[in-house]
């Protein structure tokens, strides 16, 4: 192979270095011819002039005759033979003439000298160009002939090459793409050369790799199937693995056991099997596609029915009857704790109210002086505490009233602007806002919302009593409510004390606080947040709250419009059940 391409390169550098001689020999031939034959006649027609001028003259100027002899003597340099002789005799009679030996007949003589010397030297002339075309000639057919010897030689050398090289790789090629399509015991060609022996070498290696990787998968991969097997079969959960038309490939003991009624088989269809039992089709199509359903049996199911690489399905149904049982056990148990909050606090306000009643008419001495001081103070205590334990149980009415299912129903439909306007000028005589600023940015054109609206005031005066507890003297609390497309958003934020991630959560907690150690320099049970969060949740909103310890608090409220309200199955409503 190197061989091959040494000589390719060899013909080329010789076939130049031939070019390049043949056009210096063509050079110096065309230099011969002009530097002789033409100078030659040039000069003696040069002489021949000046040899005249000088006849013409008065025949003493013994330089111009020079400059004749000076021209002769290079027509003599540069002729041959007969035109040399010739102009070395004119040379030698012309350069006699000085100092007035001029003959008279020098006219005469010297343009028939002059006149044979021009012949003499044009013959040499012509024979010069006949020497100089042929050289062309020759170098022209020797070209030619090279040229045709190199192209022959190129092309036996590239079929060589071809045979040696190119053919063996497109062999090579052809096992490759073979290989690469999962032939891998795929012969190889045999070829010449240490490079493509090498080659060949390499991949017969890759094909022993290769197929030494493909048993060690294929092996491992029987292992796995193996161990699935073996872990399907003893899985708790009904498992069965369909292909891409619904055929049955693999199914456990557990579910036959959970459908005895339908013999499930390798290669069978299930949906036809179950078509065939007495199943509701709803059933049927909740196992096939997913979800919870209950079968004929009174066993409650979980489907899933999550899709393979190969179009194919694995259904799990998963027995529920233990959760569903304790679900419902919870879902009693907390519509009787819900009951019993709702008697226990509406029984609560009948004493409540005879003693802030009571309370208040010996605040005001309604009756007549009370006689001490004392008596007075204690009156006025016992009022303030009676309406502080009035208001926290409104606060657990309305917390069970919010989380009925049938809350929604029972909203109305409120203008909020008024409703906000009304809840902040009521607030601005809070004990807690009398070093504070409220600022208020309320868009009056707002659409009317679905809404309860002393559970909705309540929610938000929480909110707003917060902010404003949490404050610092002279700090600023700002409520902001405004058109956002189909909802309304009710921003409230303040710069205060703020709170870190855990406390955070622990506010959101039904009776929790986000300061919880008993040196706390508020009062409160913990209600506000998970009150205010539960109410609007209810109105079908969302609930927002950032807050950075040192920093302040923002909360966030969107509250959809009466003809855009939110559909019944959202996420809002799954957290409100959940909370």
């Amino acid at each position: 192979m190197h061989a091959g391409f040494g000589l390719m390169t060899l013909l080329t550098v010789s076939y130049a270095v031939w070019s390049i001689h043949a056009l210096d020999r063509s050079s110096r031939i065309v230099r011969q011819t002009y530097d002789h034959s033409l100078m030659a006649i040039n000069y003696a027609r040069a002489a021949e002039a000046n040899t005249a001028r000088f006849l013409l003259s008065d025949r003493h100027d013994d330089e111009m005759l020079m400059t004749v002899v000076s021209d002769l003597a290079i027509v003599v340099d540069r002729s041959e033979g007969p035109s040399r002789d010739e102009a070395s005799a004119i040379r030698d009679t012309i350069a006699g003439w000085r100092e007035g030996n001029t003959p008279d007949n020098a006219a005469d003589w010297s343009e028939q000298a002059f006149d044979l010397l021009t012949e003499l030297l044009a013959a040499d002339s012509f024979i010069e160009r006949e020497k100089a075309i042929a050289a062309a000639d020759r170098s022209t057919r020797l070209a030619m002939i090279g040229m045709v010897l190199v192209a022959l030689l190129s092309l036996l050398l590239a079929a060589g090459l071809n045979r040696l090289i190119v053919t063996p790789l497109k062999a090579l090629e052809v096992a490759a793409r073979k290989i690469a399509a999962g032939a891998y015991d795929s012969s190889l060609p045999k070829v010449v050369g240490i490079e493509l022996i090498a080659l060949v070498t390499s991949m017969r290696v890759m094909q022993r790799k290769i197929a030494r990787r493909i048993a060690e998968e294929l092996e491992g991969r029987q292992r796995a199937e193996t161990r699935l097997e073996a872990i399907i079969r003893e899985a708790a959960d009904a498992i069965l693995i369909l292909d891409k038309a619904g055929r049955i490939q693999m199914v456990n003991d557990a579910a036959q056991a959970l459908l005895p009624e339908a013999s499930m088989g390798r290669g069978e269809r299930l949906t036809d099997l179950l078509a065939a039992t007495s199943i509701d089709p709803n059933i049927i199509l909740t196992l096939n596609e997913g979800g919870e359903t209950r079968l004929p049996n009174g066993v409650w199911v979980n489907a899933a029915a999550p899709h393979t690489n190969d179009e194919g399905r694995i259904l799990v149904w998963s027995d529920i009857t233990a959760i569903k049982a304790r679900e419902e056990d919870l879902s009693a148990a907390n519509e009787a704790k819900t009951r019993f909050m709702a008697v226990t606090t509406h029984e609560l306000r009948t004493p409540l109210n005879a003693v802030i009643g009571f309370s208040q008419l010996m605040r005001d001495e309604a009756f007549g002086p009370l006689g001490d001081e004392s008596y007075q103070q204690f009156a006025r205590e016992i009022f303030e505490a009676g309406n502080t334990l009035l208001g926290l149980v409104d606060d657990i009415l309305r917390f069970s009233d919010a989380q009925n299912t049938d809350y929604y129903a029972d909203l109305e439909l409120v203008a909020p602007a008024p409703l906000f306007h009304a809840l902040c000028e009521g607030v601005r005589y809070d004990e807690h806002y009398t070093s504070l600023t409220l600022e208020t940015i309320i868009d009056d054109t707002l659409q009317e919302i679905r809404a309860k609206p002393s559970h909705l005031t309540s929610a938000l005066r929480h909110l707003l009593i917060n902010a404003g507890q949490f404050s610092d003297e002279g700090g600023l609390v700002s409520f902001i409510a405004k058109d956002c497309g189909d909802t309304v958003v009710v921003t409230i934020k303040d710069r205060g004390k703020g709170m870190s991630a855990e406390a955070l959560e622990r506010a959101l907690e039904l009776f929790g606080q986000a300061d919880n150690s008993r040196t706390r320099h508020h009062e409160g049970m913990g209600l506000g947040l998970p009150l205010a969060r539960t109410i609007v949740l209810s109105h079908r909103g969302t609930f927002d709250i950032e807050s950075l310890a040192g920093e302040g608090t923002t909360i966030t409220i969107i509250l959809p419009y009466a003809e855009g309200e939110m559909a019944e199955d959202t996420p809002l409503t799954r957290s409100l059940a959940s909370a």
